[in-house]
């Protein structure tokens, strides 16, 4: 049995106040984007663009997000993301740790975050 050929593909999500959108498109190879899922849903737990109920917004981009891996026949384990608005503030920061094996793990991640 030969293994399907692996798929490029990128998830686009917007959870908006009203309504969370999620879309599934893949890079071809002429450097377009095929839309092959879509998914829509209440906004839930939002106001005035920020969030009331976490567990609220969590469960509405979690339908949006099913109803996007079904239309497209596929599931998604990550997403970028872009957060904006007056309330959303940031820093620079920067941590260092050793890595033991020459391949960076995502426990390396998580411990030069928490370093950092």
């Amino acid at each position: 049995m030969s293994k399907p050929a692996e798929r490029n593909l990128i998830v686009g999500l917007d959870i908006g106040t009203s309504r969370v959108k999620a879309v599934l498109g893949e890079l071809l190879d002429d450097e377009q984007i095929s839309i092959v899922g879509v998914g829509t849903h209440p906004a839930r737990g939002m106001d005035k663009g920020g969030v009331n109920d976490l567990n609220l917004v969590v469960k509405s981009v979690q339908s949006a997000v099913n109803e996007m891996e079904l239309m497209a026949d596929c599931q998604v384990s990550s997403v970028f993301m872009s957060i904006s608005g007056r309330h959303v503030k940031c820093q620079n920061e920067s941590g260092m740790v050793p890595i033991n094996k020459q391949e960076v793990t995502q426990e390396d991640v998580d411990n030069v975050v928490h370093a950092a």
